[in-house]
C-alpha cells in the first residue's frame, strides 16, 4: 500500500522535474522565436536571390515562427497546471494542441517544398549579415521528418489530452 509520504515526496519530484523542463522549454522558445524572426528579417536583404525566391523561404519561417510558438507556449501552459497541482486535461489544451499539430505539419510541409533553405552566420558569410543559401538538387524534396514526427506525436497528445479531459467529466459527474 502506497503510503502518504511516499506520495508526497514523489508529487514534489515530479513538480521539480516539470519546472525543469518548463525552464527548458521556455529557453527553445525563446530561440525559435529569435532565430526565426531574424531570418525572417534577413532574408529580404539577400542580394543573391529575386523577390520570387525570397518569397517562400520567407513564408516558411514565418509559419515555423508561429507552429513553435504555439506549440512551445501549449505546453509551458499545461506543466504550469500541472505544477499548480491542478489537471491539465482539457478540451482547451487539446484543441491547442491540434492547432500546434496542425501548424507543426504545414510547417513539415513548407519546409519539405521549399527549394533549399537560407542560414545564417552572425560572424561570417558571403552575403550581407552572413546569409547564405543552402540549396537543394532540382527537382527533389526535402522532407522534413523530424517536424512531420513532432507534429504526428503532438496529434496523439491532443487526443489523449481529449480522452483525460472526458474521463475527468465522466468521473465528476459520477462524484
Amino acid at each position: 500500500m502506497v503510503e502518504k509520504k511516499d506520495l508526497e515526496a514523489s508529487l514534489a519530484k515530479a513538480r521539480k522535474i516539470l519546472k525543469v523542463v518548463r525552464v527548458v522549454l521556455i529557453i527553445a522558445l525563446i530561440l525559435c522565436v529569435t532565430d526565426s524572426v531574424l531570418l525572417s528579417f534577413l532574408i529580404p536583404l539577400d542580394t543573391g536571390t529575386s523577390v520570387e525566391e525570397k518569397i517562400l523561404p520567407f513564408i516558411s519561417s514565418v509559419l515555423h515562427v508561429v507552429a513553435g510558438s504555439i506549440f512551445y507556449l501549449t505546453f509551458v501552459f499545461v506543466l504550469t497546471k500541472a505544477i499548480q497541482g491542478s489537471s491539465p486535461f482539457s478540451i482547451k489544451y487539446s484543441n491547442w494542441m491540434t492547432i500546434a499539430g496542425i501548424l507543426l505539419l504545414l510547417d513539415a510541409i513548407f519546409n519539405s517544398i521549399t527549394p533549399g533553405s537560407f542560414s545564417y552566420e552572425l560572424i561570417q558569410g558571403p552575403l550581407p549579415y552572413g546569409i547564405f543559401f543552402e540549396g537543394v538538387e532540382p527537382g527533389t524534396i526535402d522532407v522534413d521528418t523530424s517536424t512531420l514526427i513532432l507534429a504526428v506525436v503532438v496529434f496523439a497528445l491532443s487526443a489523449i489530452f481529449r480522452y483525460g479531459a472526458l474521463l475527468q467529466n465522466l468521473s465528476d459527474d459520477l462524484v
